[in-house]
């Protein structure tokens, strides 16, 4: 068996690693393996109080350098200064053309590096007629600027997840398992040598039973999971989507948030959406046999710190027809998939209405390694509550009394995040906003009144009066949590400054700043959108883009943007939630290329 392929490296339409005939009187030849160079990291230091070094944090990474020593081949002076010409034309061209390296191993893929400017200059001394009178040769060396990272020769597509067939009808739900304790499950480890010992135990939180795994890991770097598995039987039955309602305890500050997966066998599977519920989240699966003999439920980590608690708690297994968010009616849609790769990337995501047939003006779309929790079901007092199916939370209210919010810590990743919300008012007004810690019930916490709290003022048009307005910025939690105390939550609050109940609010989101990028959107009622692509900063536009396309007017760049959002994607998984004011369930694509340091292949597994 072969254990090499044949190599070469390309540069637009010259081919600069071959000698085969190329139909012209002249030829470009690489001399050598050229230098691939390295991404460059970018590097702060840190302020500290360390008496002899520095801290320090990779703040991004540079362009690499690519370095080509080349020669020109011809049958005479007219041929070599074609093929000079042919160089210079590839290297002053205002975007020159990216470079294409298929390596040498046996099934190696191709990586493309993406070339920002290229440098070229007349090698070899000063021996420039000997060269050319004995060999019809000249020599040059090529020095390509290029993004730190290579990308895939071809663009990966995550396709929508279709809608359901009548977007208008209520969900359909149906629980396939409830907790009844311990015995209905089996706990353990990835590997005994991650975890000391294993617990497992149940209890109840309001009207549900809950069965829960925990363990303090022993591994300090990589990726862990504790598994609870049932050995009944589950069913689908037809519907399309299994759902687990499973709450994860929650990560340290700067880390991954954990998230979930389920086994049938030996084949895992990620979930294709995770919307909030009141005891947790709710993930959904889809692609699974119709019937599951045993349903391994996996908790994953990216661990740090050494025995640190990770607990998973399940409380309902069910099957359902479509991906809800409590109480959004469709206008809300959460969902995730799977970044490939192994550096960060760019992406095009497309919102689209399919056939209901509008977006509507208002837009938001988030992307990011946490998932959104809508704090519409969170609200715990508020002035009178309208239901309205118009409004993307499916209800709304005035400030006309201070509103409430109470999300429990387990729902947050310790991150910066700002806090939005669609507001209903014209001309300028004050919103007060703090948040606190409080038990789980709202009772206060002896030494919990430190609070980050402030105020905004806002301006509103008076011919559109719902628009997505930022309230604040601020770090959810606000001071940090023990990880025994997860069952703690944090308070939001939202007033007016100065009194009043001229402000109506439809929904707020807390979306993690640290970890995701946003992009709103919001055009004049009279101009509704049927389809809204966000494309992320590149090197041919390297600022962000939004392309809209209008109800009977076409499709161009939308300038009406409250935040222009930059949508860099990580490798792993990644949680896209989007609100619209009119299409339910709208479908929602990713395009992107998968980016590497050095060399394209599959996706790394994790480390277990």
């Amino acid at each position: 068996m072969p254990l090499s392929q044949p190599h070469s490296l390309t540069w637009g339409d010259i081919d600069l690693s071959t000698e085969a005939d190329t139909g012209q009187s002249w030829r470009i030849e690489m001399l050598a393996v050229p230098k691939y160079g390295n991404p460059k990291p970018i590097i702060d230091a840190v302020e500290s109080l360390l008496v002899d070094g520095d801290l320090a944090v990779i703040n991004r990474w540079g362009n690499r350098e690519l370095v080509v020593d080349v020669r020109i081949c011809g049958d005479d002076g007219i041929a070599l200064a074609q093929a000079e010409a042919a160089l210079m034309a590839a290297a002053t061209a205002e975007r020159p053309d990216p470079l294409s390296w298929t390596p040498p191993a046996l099934d190696g893929a191709t990586a493309v590096f993406e070339v920002v400017t290229c440098t070229i200059e007349r090698g070899y001394g000063e021996n420039w007629d000997h060269d050319e009178s004995k060999r019809l040769h000249r020599y040059f060396t090529l020095t390509f600027e290029c993004l730190p990272w290579v990308r895939d020769a071809d663009l990966t597509t995550i396709p929508a997840i279709p809608a359901p067939t009548s977007p208008s009808t209520p969900a359909v739900y149906e629980t396939i398992s409830s907790i009844s304790g311990v015995g209905d499950w089996s706990p353990l480890p990835c590997h005994a040598a991650h975890f000391g010992t294993v617990t497992e135990d149940s209890g109840t939180l309001g009207s549900n039973t809950w069965y829960r795994v925990y363990a303090s890991n022993t591994l300090t770097a990589g990726t862990v999971f504790l598994q609870a598995e049932r050995a009944t039987s589950t069913s689908l039955a037809g519907f399309p989507y299994l759902t687990v309602d499973a709450e994860l305890s929650s990560q340290a500050a700067g880390g991954p948030a954990p998230y979930l997966r389920i086994a049938v066998g030996t084949t895992e599977y990620d979930p294709v959406a995770i919307a909030p519920i009141p005891e947790g989240f709710r993930y959904y699966f889809t692609g699974t046999p119709d019937t599951i003999a045993n349903l391994k439920v996996r908790g994953y980590w990216q661990v740090e710190a050494l025995r640190t608690t990770r607990r998973l708690r399940i409380f309902e297994i069910g099957r359902t027809d479509r991906i809800e968010v409590d109480g959004s009616s469709g206008l809300q849609v959460a969902r995730t998939a799977v970044v490939g790769g192994s550096a960060p990337t760019q992406a095009a995501i497309s919102l689209d209405a399919e056939a209901m047939p509008l977006l509507g003006s208002t837009a938001l779309i988030y992307t990011g390694r946490t998932p959104v929790a809508p704090l519409r079901p969170f609200r715990i007092s508020s002035s009178a509550v309208t239901t309205d199916t118009a409004m993307i939370s499916g209800a709304k209210h005035t400030l006309a009394a201070p509103t409430v919010y109470r999300i429990p810590v387990a729902r947050l990743v310790d991150a910066q995040y700002a806090l939005l919300a669609r507001l209903n008012f014209t001309g300028s007004k004050i919103i007060a906003w703090q948040a606190r810690i409080v038990a789980a019930d709202g009772t206060d916490i002896p030494g919990s009144d430190l609070i980050a709290s402030g105020s905004t003022q806002l301006t509103n048009a008076t011919t559109d009066p719902w628009m997505i307005h930022t309230l604040a910025t601020l770090p959810l939690p606000p001071v940090a949590i023990d990880d025994a105390a997860s069952t703690h939550a944090v308070e939001i609050t939202l007033s007016m400054a100065s009194g009043g109940s001229a402000v109506t609010v439809d929904e707020v989101w807390p979306l993690d700043s640290d970890n995701g990028d946003w992009t709103v959107i919001h055009e004049p009622s009279a101009f509704q959108l049927t389809r809204i692509e966000c494309r992320s900063p590149q090197i041919d536009a390297p600022r962000p883009a939004v392309i809209g396309t209008w109800d009977g007017y076409g499709s161009q760049d939308i300038t009406r943007l409250t935040v222009p959002g930059t949508h860099l994607l990580r490798p792993g998984l990644l949680h896209v939630f989007t609100a619209t004011d009119m299409a339910k369930y709208a479908e929602c694509a990713i395009t992107y290329y998968r980016r590497h340091g050095w060399h394209p292949g599959p996706d790394a597994t994790d480390a277990t």
